[in-house]
């Protein structure tokens, strides 16, 4: 199933990496704190783990860089998704459960609120992995919810569930939390933006046909010991 390999090369990506993304996820709570820096913060992470980075190890100096470039682009997603996401979480909370007639739209106001944490979610890993402006970032937010919607929910519902979880153990809540979400949402974005991501542990196309050349000439000395055997 496509959305279980994505999520398992995930969690592969984020133990490849572990000490670095241990680390940045360290930062982003940092970040997190100071609010100003929670969005660009937010867009560095998911850039620090980008899948396409296994060959090189992301460090400091390019985490600054990187935290530079994408500043304003990470404000302007923010700007243009959290106010809408406040207006929509206030008025589930002041109508939701009451006998006003604005109370029947609770249900539409829970659905908007999923597809814009999607939407957000998909933006910043846009905005970091691929260092694109915030329309571009929206184009292809949109592109993923639009042509994968049943995998975008389920997504954000798998997600829920391990916050959920590594809440309860603490630890991995603070050490790993961010940089494996990061992680998994990256595979998700990649894939539905058919980028290509090479893993490093698979052999080249020429160090391919060099293994099937040596696996071939083992195999025939093997026979000829074989044949050899026999005749004695």
């Amino acid at each position: 199933m496509r959305f279980l390999r994505l999520v398992g090369r995930g969690f592969h990506d984020t133990f490849d990496q572990f000490l670095p993304l241990v680390l940045f996820s360290l930062a982003w709570w940092a970040a997190l704190a100071l609010i100003i820096t929670a969005p660009p913060a937010t867009a560095t992470l998911f850039a620090m783990a980008d899948p396409r980075r296994q060959t090189t190890v992301p460090d400091f100096a390019d985490a600054v860089k990187t935290f530079r470039q994408v500043f304003l682009r990470a404000w302007g997603v923010a700007m243009l998704t959290i106010p809408l996401m406040a207006i929509l979480i206030w008025n589930l909370l002041y109508f939701g459960g009451t006998d006003q007639r604005l109370a029947v739209l609770a249900p539409l106001w829970t659905l908007m609120i999923l597809v814009l944490v999607i939407l957000a979610g998909y933006a910043q890993a846009v905005t970091g992995a691929l260092l694109v402006g915030v329309r571009d970032a929206f184009r292809a937010a949109i592109f993923l919810i639009v042509s994968r919607p049943l995998m975008s929910l389920c997504l954000l519902l798998f997600l829920l569930v391990l916050t959920a979880v590594m809440i309860v153990l603490v630890v991995p809540f603070i050490l790993i939390w961010p940089g494996l979400v990061a992680s998994i949402v990256n595979r998700f974005v990649l894939s539905g933006l058919d980028i290509e991501v090479i893993d490093p542990n698979q052999p080249t196309p020429e160090r391919a046909v060099e293994q099937r050349g040596n696996e071939s000439t083992r195999d025939a000395i093997f026979q000829r010991a074989r044949r050899a055997g026999r005749h004695r």
